[in-house]
């Protein structure tokens, strides 16, 4: 199936493979509400056509990649497409790549411009190419209410609890994670000794956006920040370095982001207090509650049924269940 639509001189295309039961209109109407928001945002697009290339599988699948002009997103069961939850996953990972033209595509870090395919590209920024991304990916869809306030507080909610839930915040920085993505990409790697880039830049991005917009009473964000990135480096085919884009954040926010590049991007402390506070600017506050399972509240492991075993999928450190020996990928057998 295919379907098209224009915005700002530029086509854009969806193509879909699977037999996925989709309210196609209203999809195809919230891609071009998104993709309006996004170009508006920067000034206008890299492209003059983009492809959305969509593969539903008939089994569990999530997955997304971008392109200069197109993203591949293969995601399933594709005959769970009707149900809410499922749908906006779409909408937000279709959401996620697209940003991805700008952010990424065109706005590089320096040490990948130009990418250099015989060997690693090491840098510390991927907290601002995939957090900021996330976090933006997430944002827009609020904002322009393909996604309820009850949806933005969900997604605000799971991003703390991932960020409170992995011991490896204390052990190495998000930027030193960037760093380390090349060392074992997407995988959690050894427990609690990393952060997760997509999460933790995506709490980042929203303290810094928060001061941002009180230091400047409300005249400027990390849109400004962003689009500054676009017009002055990714137009101009030039990278920007750690310091360009910790310069950039300091400069609209008038120097009150200094202290987060040092403690939160750099640094291993437990930021709860910042998260508090920047969420107590738009009158929103943290409620920490045990875990209503008695497996994660009493004794600090999670298992998830899989091929109809008990595997144990996460351990808390220093709980019950770590002191005693249990770990990741263990099979509970008996209790």
């Amino acid at each position: 199936m295919h379907y098209g639509y224009t915005v700002s001189d530029c086509s854009f295309h969806i193509w879909i493979q699977g037999d996925v039961i989709l309210d196609d209109n209203k999809f195809v109407e919230e891609c071009k509400r998104f993709t309006d928001y996004q170009i508006k945002l920067f000034g206008d697009i890299p492209c003059n056509e983009y492809h959305f290339l969509f593969h539903f599988t008939s089994v569990f699948q999530r997955h997304g990649v971008e392109h200069r002009n197109s993203t591949v997103i293969a995601m399933g069961p594709a005959s769970d497409f009707q149900f809410d939850v499922l749908y906006k996953d779409l909408l937000g990972i279709s959401c996620h790549e697209l940003f991805h033209t700008w952010n990424i595509k065109s706005i590089r870090p320096v040490e990948m411009m130009p990418y250099d395919f015989s060997q690693e590209n090491y840098t510390r920024l991927g907290y601002v190419a995939e957090g900021v991304t996330t976090y933006y990916g997430d944002l827009i869809l609020w904002q322009n209410n393909s996604f309820d306030q009850a949806d933005w507080m969900g997604i605000l909610s799971d991003n703390i609890k991932t960020h409170l839930d992995n011991a490896g915040r204390f052990n190495l920085s998000v930027a030193d994670s960037s760093f380390d993505t090349w060392l074992d990409g997407y995988s959690s790697g050894i427990p609690w000794r990393k952060v997760s880039i997509y999460n933790e830049g995506f709490l980042i991005a929203l303290i810094m956006d928060v001061f941002i917009m009180k230091a400047s009473d409300c005249k400027n964000s990390l849109d400004d920040v962003m689009k500054i990135l676009y017009h002055d480096f990714g137009k101009k085919q030039k990278g920007y370095s750690e310091n360009d884009y910790r310069t950039l954040v300091n400069k609209y926010s008038n120097n009150s982001t200094e202290e987060i590049f040092e403690n939160l991007v750099y640094g291993t402390i437990d930021y709860t207090d910042h998260l508090v506070m920047a969420l107590g600017l738009l009158g929103l506050e943290i409620q920490i509650t045990p875990s209503s399972k008695y497996g994660e509240s009493q004794f600090g492991f999670s298992a998830d049924e899989v091929s109809g075993k008990a595997i144990v999928t996460s351990i808390a450190e220093n709980s019950p269940a770590d002191t005693s020996g249990l770990w990741y990928g263990d099979e509970i057998i008996a209790v």
